[in-house]
């Protein structure tokens, strides 16, 4: 970047950061509402975090394998969905719950933003697009969604674009071809390792944070995006070691992730699609734009067990989408370019995939049920992340195009283009999305543990029944704050409606009523290891035991064996993390040198 674009980023990024914030500020009331009352899916996370934060002012930072407070006793660190070593749980330690995902939603809102546009800063050098490039991304439909609606683990994929960008960067600055004689300064350097390892650190994070069940889609969202730049081999390189270092920092959670879900694969659900790639394509471009409403959109899927929320269909980039589209105008001056059939092959792979996945036949979509990762999704409509970032980029390649060609006149094209990138979420209906789940109930718990730090020991069971069936209702989980652990959970990894839970050996009643010669509470470390315990699921703790209950339902650590792979899994966990330390140790001690020396 020479000195010209520099000062123009100096000048115009922190006006344009100031203006995202503001936005997402006026995002706010539209999003959570006025009062307590907040998207349905807050139901599920709320309780998980009540859950980590007593386990925390009990046991500090120490892995918290299982929860008394959901199920009768399950895993906890092992769940895909669990955020323990996350934002919204550590911005507990400063705010109540409530204040946690709000701060979430700022901290990564304006991290999605600084990520686009340094990345568009990279790619278009102009201010201006860059500025249009973040604000389509911090704007777009799966974060306000998800947020409204409360998949509060989704948060992560907005680092994605600094992801990007931290890959790309030393590229920019780098010179030389792979295999140059200082590959120990291009790889290993002060200037390309630490934004490596911070692009490691962001992918761990996705799995830490609970985001494992998009982690495919956004690696190939990422994929795509390094293939359109086609940058310098070195970046391959480094993305490589990004990965591998992610796999390292969180090796002790996949490796648990990979025994709990072998145990619940929750493989009883159909595959959905859609009839045909053109209704296939109509849907993922309206979700992309306008997305239509959910019982429309549900109307159009077949295969379907249930009905999906509105937001599983809310992916929009709308003006994005529409400038993008403009770039057909210049497609004559690219193709002299003469893409390589390799490129082009690879990138209309990538483009193609979200539109196979969802378009139904018996036979595909039964491949698909035999393969490891499809065997346990229920919808793939995730997959139209993939589209997101690569579509927004295009835009702001288009618009460098139009600045080359008409100058002032883009100018102000673009930024009316910016304001209706601001507009366009107040015009969404999210203020009108319903908000079902009351979190005053685990916020006035949180208040009382912090004003007593007495942590309320688990003493009963409970069984939520509705028409006398076993239904999960919303605020069921709510049950912890009063001691009580909610029988009949809401927990998506035994099924949306406990298919994979039918264990049925424990009733409302005292944590230590005797039934069939056992306690009623379910021993966890057979929900997750059962053969290194000498257990099935569903065993429960006996009365010569009474120790490790005890110890559960106090929210303490209690003893069980794990397999080989977790025991070395957690090792290499441990040591990445510790060699991660003081890298940024010995990496802040050289900033502060060269700062006062």
């Amino acid at each position: 970047m020479n000195v010209v674009a520099f000062n123009r980023h100096r000048i115009v990024l922190p006006c344009a950061f100031v203006l995202a914030l503001l936005s997402l500020t006026i995002y706010l009331p539209h999003l959570f509402g006025e009062g307590a009352k907040i998207g349905h899916d807050y139901s599920y996370f709320f309780p998980y975090l009540l859950s980590g934060h007593y386990w925390f002012l009990n046991n500090g930072f120490d892995i918290p394998w299982f929860t008394p407070a959901l199920c009768g006793g399950i895993p906890h660190f092992p769940n895909p969905q669990s955020l323990y070593y996350s934002a919204p749980q550590l911005f507990l330690h400063l705010v109540d719950p409530l204040g946690s995902i709000v701060l979430t939603y700022y901290l990564f809102g304006g991290l999605g933003f600084l990520g686009a546009y340094g990345l568009a800063s990279l790619l278009f050098r102009q201010p201006l697009i860059a500025v249009f490039v973040g604000l389509a991304f911090m704007t777009n439909g799966f974060f306000l969604a998800r947020t409204q609606v409360g998949h509060l683990s989704f948060h992560a994929f907005m680092l994605l674009p600094l992801v990007c960008y931290l890959l790309l960067a030393p590229a920019e600055r780098s010179h030389g071809d792979l295999l140059s004689t200082d590959w120990q300064q291009r790889y290993l350097g002060q200037q390309t390792l630490f934004p490596t390892l911070l692009a490691g650190l962001c992918l761990a994070y996705f799995i830490h944070s609970g985001a494992s069940v998009i982690v495919v889609p956004t690696g190939m969202c990422l994929v795509l995006v390094l293939w359109l730049v086609k940058p310098k081999s070195v970046v391959w390189v480094r993305l490589a070691l990004a990965g591998f270092i992610a796999l390292c920092l969180s090796a002790n959670k996949l490796v648990a992730v990979a025994h709990f879900m072998n145990l619940f694969p929750r493989d009883f659900y159909q595959l959905p699609g859609y009839e045909n790639f053109l209704v296939t394509f109509y849907s993922i471009l309206r979700g992309l734009t306008t997305p239509i409403s959910g019982a429309e959109s549900n109307a159009l899927l077949l295969n379907r067990d249930f009905l999906f929320g509105a937001e599983e269909f809310d992916y929009r980039i709308g003006m994005s989408v529409l400038v993008a589209a403009c770039s057909v105008f210049f497609w004559r001056s690219v193709l002299r370019k003469k893409w390589s059939y390799f490129w082009f092959l690879g990138v209309l792979s990538i483009l193609l995939m979200p539109i196979f996945l969802n378009t139904y036949h018996p036979v595909w979509q039964a491949t698909l049920k035999d393969l490891p990762y499809f065997s346990t999704v229920s919808s793939l409509s995730r997959w139209n992340l993939i589209y997101m970032v690569s579509i927004i980029l295009l835009s702001g390649w288009v618009w460098g195009k139009f600045y080359q060609r008409w100058g002032d006149i883009t100018g102000l094209a673009l930024l009316l283009s910016i304001a209706a990138l601001i507009a366009a979420p107040l015009l969404s209906g999210y203020d009108k999305a319903p908000r079902t789940y009351d979190s005053s109930v685990i916020t006035a718990a949180f208040s009382d543990v912090k004003g007593t730090s007495e942590v309320p020991v688990i003493s009963h069971l409970e069984e939520s029944l509705v028409n006398g069936l076993r239904l999960s209702v919303i605020g069921t989980g709510d049950a912890l704050t009063r001691g009580v652990s909610q029988v009949v959970c809401n927990e998506p990894v035994f099924g949306y409606r406990l298919e994979g839970f039918r264990l049925d050996p424990v009733f409302p009643g005292d944590v230590f009523a005797i039934h069939s010669g056992a306690y009623n509470f379910y021993r966890p470390d057979c929900l997750l290891f059962p053969t290194e315990n000498q257990c099935v699921k569903g065993t429960r703790f006996s009365p010569n035991a009474t120790d490790q209950l005890s110890r559960l339902v106090s929210w303490t650590p209690i003893d069980f064996q794990q397999p080989i792979a977790q025991k070395i899994a957690g090792v290499v966990t441990i040591i990445s993390v510790w060699l991660v330390c003081l890298y940024l140790v010995y990496r802040g001690g050289w900033f502060l040198f060269r700062l006062f020396r």
